[in-house]
């Protein structure tokens, strides 16, 4: 018998059984897939989750993993440029992009090496129940064999179309569109030295981000409104090309060279699940999924680990069933003011004109700047930017002149 069985073992499961094992419980991390290999991901790692992971004693581990730190960010707002640095999360400056085959990896080794059980290869196709209580799961190998792993708590940490979730019958309790696509590829030759984001809204609605990665390449991202894709369908390369050409990106695509085929990530829904009940919680974007604009993908499955792993803590690891209630409403409280800015963001439409002015306050004034950046990565409240009496301290200057963190 398990303490714990986590269905997905990347970033928030892979984490989760690595805070679980260090504090002795018996865990199973199970995935289908093996490792190292990538998946379809932004994989930005905001400064709250570097953050995180410094509190885990795995700092030193993130800077080995071969992909350069970003200081600085560009934000490119319908041609208002906003450049500069986000507030620092716990003393934590830097961002990082790092691959998904070389991140999902480590995370798994430390696990491992805390004491988790991994199996990789393995197909979760059921739940075992006692008194109407999740009690484990079923599973195949690729050879067919069934197995099962008893445990006193599941948890789905399988991604935004969850096994675990469907099997379980988790209710949505936010669902909204899929409101834009989104295909990446990878080049060399791009030296930017940081993230670069661009949004063209009204009358073109287009967003490109760069980003700096492993191995040299830079991993770039263009996204169009949903409706547009049947019609990109016909020529994918060209219309991912011709966004890039139609933006001051393009221009430093010169000399550069694309590495691979597009990878598309068509549909982005935005939901809140239902993320606990008898026997089984969901973390990560098995519980909580939103449109990767704001790149929050990572730093959310690394938050819901700590959080579950916390309440599980509190509760002694004896009453797993209010602890994970207590991580659900936990994570929940997070989740409002972020979640609509994403989902508004990811309409791609063009800012209305109080925000096109604010930016361009902005353009000049480090502090307000740092504050702006600091909403998606972590280090600043997204309503406390948007206060009135803040908005007017950007307006008139005064925020800089006081000299505000």
């Amino acid at each position: 018998m398990f303490d714990v069985v986590i269905v997905g073992a990347r970033c928030a499961g892979a984490g989760l059984a690595l805070l679980l094992a260090r504090r002795g419980m018996r865990v199973a991390l199970l995935d289908r897939d093996e490792f190292p290999s990538d998946t379809l991901s932004g994989h930005y790692l905001h400064q709250s989750a570097v953050a995180r992971l410094a509190g885990w004693g795995l700092r030193a581990g993130l800077d080995q993993l071969g992909c350069p730190a970003l200081p600085s960010m560009l934000l490119d707002l319908d041609g208002v440029e906003l450049a500069g640095s986000a507030l620092p999360v716990n003393g934590e400056h830097l961002a990082y992009c790092p691959r998904r085959y070389a991140f999902d990896a480590w995370l798994l080794e430390e696990a491992r090496a805390a004491g988790a059980e991994i199996h990789t290869g393995v197909r979760v196709d059921g739940l075992l129940y006692e008194d109407e209580r999740v009690a484990g799961v079923a599973a195949r190998s690729r050879a067919g064999t069934r197995m099962e792993w008893p445990a006193r708590l599941v948890v789905g940490a399988d991604g935004m179309q969850s096994t675990v979730a469907r099997l379980a019958g988790a209710r949505m309790a936010d669902l909204r569109p899929s409101y834009a696509c989104a295909y990446y590829a990878y080049w060399e030759g791009l030296d930017l030295g940081r993230a670069e984001l661009y949004l063209r809204g009204d009358g073109v609605r287009r967003f490109a981000v760069a980003v700096p990665t492993n191995d040299g390449a830079t991993t770039v991202c263009v996204a169009w409104p949903a409706e547009e894709h049947e019609r990109l369908r016909g020529d994918l390369d060209g219309a991912y090309h011709a966004a890039l050409r139609a933006l001051p990106l393009g221009d430093k695509l010169d000399g550069a060279r694309r590495l691979d085929r597009l990878q598309g990530c068509i549909k982005n829904p935005n939901f809140v699940r239902q993320s606990a009940g008898p026997g089984w919680a969901l973390v990560g974007d098995a519980g909580y999924h939103k449109d990767p604009i704001t790149a929050q993908g990572m730093a959310d499955a690394l938050r819901d680990a700590e959080l579950l792993a916390d309440a599980i803590a509190l509760a002694d690891g004896s009453a797993l069933d209010p602890a994970s209630s207590t991580y659900e409403a936990a994570r929940n409280r997070m989740l409002g003011p972020l979640f609509d800015y994403t989902c508004a963001l990811a309409q791609l439409r063009s800012p209305p004109p109080e925000m096109r002015a604010l930016a361009q306050a902005m353009q000049h004034q480090p502090q307000a700047l740092a504050r702006f950046f600091g909403i998606m990565a972590g280090s600043f409240e997204l309503p406390a930017f948007f206060d009135p009496a803040h908005v007017a301290a950007i307006m008139d200057g005064s925020l800089e002149t006081a000299g505000a963190p």
